[in-house]
C-alpha cells in the first residue's frame, strides 16, 4: 500500500507506481480537492482519505500522517508499504515483488534510499505537462538537496506495517534500516515550489522549527534568478524506467 500527498504530479505518479506492481493506494487530500482528485484515481485501486480529519501536525508531516492513516484504516502489521511524498518516485534495486519476497525470507523490515533530484534540461522550474513522461520532462539528476538545501537525503522507501516512521520518513523510530540501495528520484523542482517553500519557511519560523533554514537557502538562491545554474551542481543524464 502507498500513501501520497499533494497532487500536481498525481497522474505520472500513479502510472509509475502501478507499473511496479503496487496493488493498493491510499491517497490523502483536502476536502476542497476531493472530487478532482477522485477523478484522477478512477482507473486505479485507490482509496481517498481527507487529511482534514487527521490530527495536527499529521496533516503536514508524512511520517505522522502515515501513522494516523494506519490507525484509522487498520492496516495489518504484516502488510508492506511504500511511504512517499508525491514528488518521490522510488527506484528499487530489483523487481518489487522479488524484493519483498527476499526481505520476508531475510526477516528485513525496511529498505532505504537516497535523493537524486530531477531537473529540467535548462535548470528551470517548469509546469508539469501531461506528456511526455515526467522522467523525460526532467531528464537530469543533480545533487540539489545535498549541496544547496543541505537537507537529509535519506528516505525509507519500503517497510512493514509494524514499522514506526519518523517525521518525513527519513528513518524509523522502531527499526533500523538494513539496506540503503534504492534511489529516490525527487521531482520537487517544478512550478510552484518557491511558493510552497516560502509558506513552509514562515510556518517553521513561527513554530521555531529549525528546518526553516533549508527553505531559506533555496529562496535566497532564487532571489536573482528563475532557474538553477547547473554549473553549481554535480549532474548527469538521469535514469528513465523502461516504457516511460
Amino acid at each position: 500500500m502507498l500513501v501520497v500527498h499533494r497532487y500536481s504530479l498525481l497522474p505520472h505518479f500513479m502510472r509509475y507506481y502501478s507499473s511496479l506492481g503496487v496493488d493498493e493506494f491510499a491517497v490523502g487530500c483536502t476536502r476542497q480537492n476531493y472530487e478532482s482528485i477522485r477523478e484522477i484515481l478512477n482507473d486505479y485501486p485507490a482509496s481517498l482519505y481527507p487529511v482534514d480529519d487527521l490530527p495536527m501536525p499529521a496533516r503536514f508531516e508524512l511520517g505522522l500522517g502515515l501513522e494516523a492513516l494506519r490507525n484509522a484504516i487498520g492496516w495489518p502489521a504484516s502488510e508492506w508499504h511504500i511511504p512517499a511524498d508525491l514528488d518521490e518516485f522510488h527506484q528499487f534495486p530489483e523487481d518489487l515483488r522479488d524484493l519483498v519476497k527476499f526481505m520476508e525470507r531475510s526477516d528485513l523490515h525496511l529498505l532505504g534510499g537516497s535523493f537524486s533530484d530531477r531537473v529540467a534540461p535548462d535548470g528551470s522550474l517548469p509546469a508539469v505537462q501531461p506528456t511526455p513522461s515526467i522522467w523525460r520532462q526532467c531528464p537530469l539528476e543533480a545533487d540539489i538537496t545535498q549541496r544547496l538545501v543541505r537537507g537529509n537525503c535519506n528516505k525509507v522507501v519500503l517497510c512493514r506495517g509494524s514499522v514506526v516512521l519518523a517525521v518525513g520518513h527519513h528513518h524509523s523510530d522502531s527499526h533500523g534500516v538494513t539496506r540503503w540501495d534504492a534511489v529516490v528520484h525527487h521531482f520537487k523542482w517544478r512550478k510552484g515550489v518557491l511558493e510552497i517553500l516560502r509558506q513552509r519557511m514562515e510556518t517553521y519560523r513561527e513554530k521555531a522549527v529549525e528546518f526553516w533554514v533549508e527553505s531559506d537557502r533555496v529562496l535566497r538562491y532564487f532571489e536573482n534568478t528563475d532557474r538553477f545554474n547547473l554549473c553549481d551542481f554535480t549532474w548527469k543524464l538521469g535514469w528513465i524506467p523502461p516504457g516511460f
